[in-house]
Formats: structure tokens, sequence, C-alpha cells
């Protein structure tokens, strides 16, 4: 593809060269810090009358799933199929600061150090949510972690589904 968003094919012959054009969607910020539409590059086809005909379907993050920590390891999320753009906001819900850990496990793993994305952090009371956020997460992985007392800290998981 050349820099100007055209992808040329073809062999030479005039009649057999094809042209598809490409344009980039979404990726500016929307309000919230930590918010935007994700980068999608859609085809552009050519109407018979020579109109552009584009698809305008940006990829938006969407809700995955949302849980309350138990004292013990819990799941999160066991991804079913690929997603990208993950985020997960964590949530204190108590009157009182609480501690959790979070894994990012590999398909077939266990929640273990090795893959810990943050362990014991504290949440304080009426403080900021943590955000963690991830490029890709792919079908077969799983989000678990466990808090300091049980119910205390509220997960949700946003994302794009592949």
């Amino acid at each position: 593809m050349s820099g100007d968003g055209v992808e040329r094919g073809g062999g030479g012959n005039r009649a057999d060269d094809t042209v598809r054009r490409y344009v980039l969607l979404g990726g500016r910020p929307r309000g919230r810090k930590g918010t935007q539409d994700s980068l999608a590059l859609q085809p552009v086809e050519a109407t018979p009358d020579g109109r552009l005909k584009i698809d305008v379907r940006p990829a938006r993050r969407q809700r995955l799933a949302g849980v309350v920590l138990a004292a013990s390891e819990t799941t999160i999320l066991a991804a079913q199929s690929d997603f990208t753009d993950v985020v997960l906001v964590l949530s204190n819900v108590d009157t009182a600061a609480r501690t959790f850990t979070l894994y990012h496990v590999p398909s077939g793993g266990a929640a273990a150090d090795a893959n810990c994305i943050g362990k014991t952090v504290t949440l304080a009371v009426n403080g900021d949510p943590k955000v963690y956020e991830f490029v890709g997460l792919s079908k077969g992985e799983t989000l678990s972690g466990l808090c300091d007392s049980a119910s205390k800290v509220a997960v949700t998981v946003y994302g794009v589904a592949l």
C-alpha cells in the first residue's frame, strides 16, 4: 500500500488493475481520560456511479465483564475470543482501604507470580480507581484476581472483540 492509502495490484493490463482504498477511522479522544475509539482500517468501495461507499463503524470498547473480587482467586474474564484495547477498572467499594492482586494467565496456565499484573496493590477509600490497559487478550487467556477482603473491590473489563 502506498502512502496515499491506496493499494494497487494487477498485472499491468489496465482492465485487470485493481485499486482498493482504505480510510483510517477513530482514534480521537472522547471526553474522559482513557476512553477513545479504536483505530480501524476500513475498506472503501466505489459505487457504479463513482461515489465512494465507506463502512463507517469504528470499533468501540464494550463492557466485557463485571465482578466483585473474593478473598481467594476469582476469574474476572475467561476470553472466549480475541480482544483488543482491553481495559480493567478496579474500584474500592468499602469504607476502608483494600488491596488486590491481578493475574493475566496464559491459555492452559495458572495464576502465579510469573503472570502477575499487580501484587497487593492498595486502593484508598474514596480514592481514584486503578486502571490497567492491555493491547490485547487472546482466546483461552484468563484475567483473575483476589482481594484482601471478599466483595470489597469491584472490577469492570472493557474491550473490543475481534
